[in-house]
């Protein structure tokens, strides 16, 4: 389940911003994504993230028709964490793939971050019908796409991984809730080789 509330806050002034709310499948878990600094929404066809919604056993409902998963990337402290934290888990396709949190309650997926926290990121799973971000003007690694998708934007994904990063970097915004003193607040398991070739 999610909505949009709306509240003020900004990094210089106050003004009118709005949050993303969004509940694991189970209900127990419940987490914010609070738009205070613009964000990219892309939608991945690769192979890897194929492979961590079938993991994850939500390949039919996390995935669009094409095999897409819906992320918005933002800086970490626009994340946070309302309810579940302890429920908090998280995997690595390969070992210097993107680090993939989900909640352990029912294995929804939350979001992705680097395993460093050197470079403020979190790209925040969403639901393949969300449309609060407006439609994506982004497809990455469309030639592993289920059904043909034009790739566009990947020039812009990129940049704006980096930009946003070294912003939160001079402006001090750093927090994130998936690292604590610097280090991964749970240390991701590395699917085996026969696990990975299983859904890959």
């Amino acid at each position: 389940m999610a909505q949009w509330t709306h509240y003020t806050h900004s990094l210089f002034r106050v003004t009118p911003m709005s949050v993303f709310s969004q509940t694991c499948q189970c209900g127990e878990c419940y987490w914010e994504v609070v738009d205070a600094t613009p964000g990219t929404l892309v939608c991945c066809y690769c192979r890897s993230c194929q492979g961590a919604m079938k993991h994850l056993g939500l390949a039919e409902t996390r995935l669009n028709p094409e095999g897409g998963t819906l992320i918005f990337q933002t800086l970490p402290d626009n994340f946070r964490m309302i309810r579940g934290t302890r429920r908090l888990k998280s995997f690595r396709m390969t070992p210097k793939g993107v680090v993939r949190w989900y909640v352990d309650c029912c294995n929804t997926p939350v979001a992705n971050t680097i395993a460093t926290a050197a470079l403020p990121f979190v790209g925040v799973i969403l639901p393949p019908d969300t449309e609060v971000f407006g439609p994506s003007r982004n497809h990455a690694f469309t030639e592993t796409a289920l059904s043909p998708v034009k790739q566009r934007g990947m020039a812009r994904v990129g940049w704006g991984v980096i930009g946003r990063g070294l912003l939160g970097k001079l402006t001090g915004r750093t927090a994130s809730p998936f690292f604590e003193a610097g280090h991964l607040r749970v240390a991701p398991e590395l699917l085996s080789r026969e696990d990975r070739e299983a859904v890959i």
